[in-house]
Parts: C-alpha cells; structure tokens; sequence
C-alpha cells in the first residue's frame, strides 16, 4: 500500500481467522526466556521443549535450515510461536519475522 508517497507492507494476521482469534504463544513466553539474551535458548533446546509430534519437529528443523541459508538473524524465542485452535490443540504458528542480515555480527 502506498500513502503520500510512502510505501507500506500489509499482512492479513494468521492469529486472527474469519469470525474469530486464536490464542498465540510465544517459545519465550512458555519457556520464561528472556529473547534479549541470544544464547540462553538453542535450537537443541526449542527442539527439546516441541511436544507436537515429529511433524512438528521436522517443520521446525526446515524453518531452522531455511534461517540459516537466508542469512536470517532474527530468529528469537519471540519469534517461535505456537496456535491454539478453538479445540484447544496446539500447532506451530506460521513463520513470520523472517528478516535478512548479510551485515549483522552474528553473520
């Protein structure tokens, strides 16, 4: 969308489906993580605290691969969310916050 000459990205909300909201959690939240401390929570240990099944497991590790190939360094226990559906079943979240860092530090 553009306005006065502005440019904006607009994303329709996944936590937020026709005629209602799905209760969101972040991997920090439930872990009590603080996502400011980059090395207090590993990959190992997101994989660890997954308790949704191996398809679960594999999704997880094709986001990691895919945060690794795309120089994405953003990839904080923030970012890693969990759904609960009206049923009270819990999923991976989608994706999202996926930002590109070639010049980051941790490059």
């Amino acid at each position: 969308m553009e306005e006065r000459g502005f440019g904006h990205f607009m994303a329709r909300r996944f936590d937020r489906p026709p005629g209602g909201k799905l209760h969101m959690h972040s991997l920090g939240g439930i872990q009590h993580v603080d996502f400011n401390d980059q090395f207090n929570f590993s990959y190992e240990d997101y994989f660890r605290a997954l308790r949704l099944g191996q398809p679960a497991v594999d999704e997880a590790y094709r986001r990691m691969v895919f945060t690794f190939s795309t120089l994405n360094r953003d990839d904080h226990v923030k970012n890693f969310s969990f759904l609960m559906d009206r049923d009270g079943r819990w999923r991976l979240a989608p994706a999202y916050d996926v930002a590109y860092a070639a010049h980051s530090p941790w490059t």
